[in-house]
């Protein structure tokens, strides 16, 4: 756990950041807009997207001025950086999102989770008000039984977090009014779980060799299982590359054909990627997708695995169908 540990601490201005922002319930009024909600919603998948640039696999030797960049989550910031989504459906998925607020009964939505540290912390930021803005009243979080690579989120991960953050010392030089928004929001977290809101989940499947073409015949049990989800957001390189079935293809080849059965099948839900681009499989860039890929092939020869660029990507799915294993 002390790469964890190191990493999250060295994370501490935007960790306050964001503690500052949401440690205090949301209120809903009269006057919050449709519009209101939507900017929330847009800066925060960028946040819930971009702490997929800290991946603590790749962080070890950065200096505390490197990664203060790289999680950088101000509004100017991050209009900056929307520019360097190159598949970029934030619409469509705030969209999706937005038309669960008029469902009867649960809204459920499911994380593929990623890296441990400051990317977790972002998701359930992201996750947290997801459920206090109405969108969705159940969260499912899915990690791995065991590392795949050394960051990637753990039960004892999942659980660290929030006790840390109410009970933990690991920011010694944060004032009393940043570890008290720190602590509100861990607490609120850790109640999530204890109502059944946030449930934390591992399937042995994400610790198989298999890609995700594969989670219909090889899992039957959890693709049933993710069909019941109003939306399965899969975050970060690794998740995508499985999703794509880490083939080489056309930037321009859409996302819903890159991934397969995880579209194609009977029931299969409504599927988002959130991927900062760390490897060669880049797919889902539009019509021009192709032309894109070539200029920055010859602009930037190592925008492939810079984490400068990324996609949010959106599969509508077969869901409500019936589901299908013959």
């Amino acid at each position: 756990m002390s790469l964890q540990n190191d990493t999250f601490s060295r994370s501490n201005e935007a960790v306050f950041e964001l503690a500052m922002r949401f440690a205090e319930p949301t209120v809903k009024s009269a006057n919050e807009t449709a519009d209101s909600l939507r900017l929330m919603f847009m800066e925060l998948t960028q946040v819930c997207l971009w702490g997929n640039s800290t991946d603590l696999s790749l962080l070890i030797n950065m200096t505390e001025e490197q990664i203060r960049s790289l999680q950088s989550t101000g509004g100017d910031d991050l209009a900056a950086t929307e520019q360097n989504i190159l598949g970029n459906d934030l619409e469509r998925l705030w969209n999706t999102v937005k038309s669960l607020r008029s469902k009867e009964g649960p809204r459920r939505i499911d994380f593929v989770l990623d890296n441990a540290g400051f990317e977790l912390y972002c998701d359930c930021v992201y996750a947290d008000f997801l459920i206090q803005s109405g969108l969705a009243t159940e969260i499912r979080f899915h990690g791995k039984r065991y590392p795949w690579f050394v960051s990637d989120v753990t039960k004892k991960d999942w659980d660290w977090l929030p006790n840390n953050m109410v009970y933990g010392n690991l920011f010694p030089n944060a004032s009393e009014v940043e570890m008290e928004a720190l602590r509100r929001l861990g607490r609120r977290w850790k109640q999530y779980e204890q109502e059944g809101k946030w449930i934390y989940e591992q399937h042995p499947f994400w610790c198989t060799g298999h890609t995700y073409w594969d989670l219909h015949s090889e899992a039957p049990d959890l693709f049933l299982h993710l069909s019941k989800s109003d939306l399965v957001i899969f975050k970060g390189d690794l998740n995508h590359r499985k999703l794509t079935y880490d083939c080489a293809a056309p930037a321009s080849t859409p996302f819903d054909v890159a991934i397969g059965p995880m579209a194609s099948a009977s029931g299969a839900p409504k599927v988002a990627s959130l991927r900062t681009i760390k490897s060669d499989v880049v797919v889902g860039l539009g019509p021009n997708g192709d032309v894109t890929a070539k200029r920055l092939d010859e602009e930037e020869p190592g925008w492939k695995i810079s984490g400068k660029y990324a996609v949010v990507l959106l599969s509508d799915g077969r869901p409500g169908e019936p589901v299908n294993f013959d």
